[in-house]
């Protein structure tokens, strides 16, 4: 976008985006250096960036990148403003990375949660069997209070697998 802003064409602007990658990443073969690669490389067979863009979408599998591809497309075929097309996506990319780190931010508050929930219960326990073994007597010598344990023991196990399952369909969106 930078490189847009100063008046440099969309190749040289990749070229550009090429050397600073570089640059950030050092040595090591970052793998948007190998796609960024493949796009120099196809420059300098003249090939349309366009295509360029459309195959490094495919590659990547990432939907963003398709859109912004498709909308790269339809932009230099409609004359329309790349810059402020680029700086546009640019912003809807910042802003949907930031929701996503939020949503991951709330759902470790939600896994720590779960996982105090499903502890207390386990703690209550041994306190009272450590402070008044007499009041837990009951539970573990009669059927009924050894029926109510395994019951609660099942209905923990329950809630584990439940609140895994809720957390797993969360994590997905």
């Amino acid at each position: 976008m930078t490189s847009l802003q100063a008046g440099l064409s969309m190749e040289s602007a990749c070229r550009m985006a090429r050397r600073d990658l570089e640059e950030c990443f050092g040595q090591s073969r970052h793998p948007i250096l190998s796609h960024i690669d493949a796009i120099c490389r196809g420059l300098d067979l003249n090939m349309s960036m366009e295509e360029l863009f459309s195959r490094f979408a495919d590659q990547s599998g990432i939907q963003d990148i398709h859109e912004f591809a498709a909308v790269m497309e339809t932009a230099r075929k409609s004359g329309g403003d790349l810059v402020e097309i680029i700086r546009n996506s640019a912003g809807h990319l910042q802003a949907k990375m930031e929701t996503t780190e939020e949503i991951r931010a709330c759902l470790s508050g939600i896994q720590l949660e779960k996982n105090i929930m499903l502890a207390m219960p386990l703690i209550m326990l041994l306190y009272l069997n450590m402070t008044g073994a007499a009041y837990t007597v009951i539970l573990y010598e009669s059927l009924a209070g050894r029926i109510l344990m395994s019951l609660l023991l099942a209905a923990m196990v329950a809630c584990y697998y439940w609140t895994e399952a809720i957390l797993k369909k969360c994590s997905v969106l």
